[in-house]
């Protein structure tokens, strides 16, 4: 037998995953799992069992918690951007006060 075949980046039906981990491959896909669903797979060969392995996880399921953090950190971001605003006009303000009663 050759090398193993370099990882696949497929976005067809999922199955050549196990394709290359039965050919002895080890790598990272992307495609769609038997529900049509997008998933990201790592595959391998177990030489010792004589098996291919693929586990396969749902982007949605990755990506998610991305999203829903990147949202949070955005809106603490601005909140305490404003907060800041809003305490140095107050601060100037009192500032320019304080130095027109000097006047």
């Amino acid at each position: 037998t050759g090398p193993p075949p370099a990882p696949c980046f497929d976005s067809g039906s999922g199955a050549s995953a196990m394709v290359a981990a039965v050919h002895g491959g080890t790598g990272l896909a992307t495609g769609t799992d038997y529900r049509g669903t997008p998933v990201y797979s790592a595959y391998t060969y177990s030489a010792e069992l004589g098996v291919g392995l693929v586990l396969k996880i749902s982007r949605h399921e990755v990506e998610w918690p991305l999203i829903v953090n990147l949202l949070v950190l955005l809106f603490t971001a601005v909140g305490v951007t404003l907060l800041g605003v809003v305490g140095m006009v107050v601060a100037a303000q009192h500032m320019l006060a304080t130095i027109e009663e000097a006047w």
